[in-house]
This record gives C-alpha cells, structure tokens and sequence, in this order.
C-alpha cells in the first residue's frame, strides 16, 4: 500500500513526506518512511523531525513514535518510522534501547567515574592476590 503525504511548514522551510505506510496489525504499530526536503536550510533537529511527524500524522502526545535510520544529506533527509498504538504493545515488542530513546522507561544514570573505582578495586585485588600466589 504505497500512500503520499505532505505538509509544508513555512517558518522552518521544511516539507515532510510520509511514504509506505503499512499497517502491522501483528504488532500493533505502524511502519513509514519519512522524507525530508529542507532546501537552502540547515538540517532540522530530531525533535523538530520528531514533532513535524506527530503533527503530519495526527498522533496523540503519548504514542509511541520511533524515528531512526537518517540519513542526512544535502536538501534531503530519508528515515524509518514505527508508531505503537499503545505504549504497552510497545514494551511488548520492542527492545530495552529503543524505549528509553522513545521515552517509555525511564532511562538510569550511573555515576560512571565511582563505577569505573568499583571496577579498578576489585581488579586490582585479585590481581594483588595471584601475585602473593606466585611469590609463595
């Protein structure tokens, strides 16, 4: 089912185009391709990708939508894109990585400098300890 779609928002001068969407009742969700056409501008942002889509598409704020795969170019941007209907089918199927950029799961922040000490320490000891092996 190929289907094309445009709107043209004039104070970013940035025309968004959906193609190929299909319909996966499966999984629940909704698989597109997203050009971008960003003439004599600079490239546009993923949120400002992100949020021209939503509006293309007519999405409530809470669906899941997943844009990845850009590949900017000079005038013309090409992506790939799903939409859940529901956060939970997305949780159902989707990985770890993709709901935390989508913004489902929370994402965890580690102090990575006490984490990489944590590390150290422990390597250091068993290292201490094979070292007292070989001297006895």
């Amino acid at each position: 089912m190929k289907t094309q779609n445009r709107i043209v928002v004039p104070p970013h001068g940035v025309t968004i185009t959906t193609l190929h969407l299909e319909r996966e009742d499966a999984f629940n969700r909704t698989k597109f391709v997203v050009n971008v056409l960003h003439c004599k501008q600079p490239k546009p942002t993923k949120p400002l990708i992100t949020d021209l889509v939503r509006e293309r598409l007519r999405l409530h704020p809470s669906s899941p939508l997943y844009l990845s795969k850009f590949r900017i170019a000079g005038f013309n941007s090409r992506g790939f894109g799903l939409v859940y209907d529901r956060p939970e089918d997305a949780m159902k199927y989707e990985l770890d990585h993709k709901l935390k950029r989508m913004g489902i799961t929370a994402k965890t922040t580690h102090a990575g400098g006490r984490k990489k000490n944590c590390v150290k320490k422990i390597a250091n000891v068993t290292k201490g300890k094979k070292r007292d092996a070989k001297i006895k």
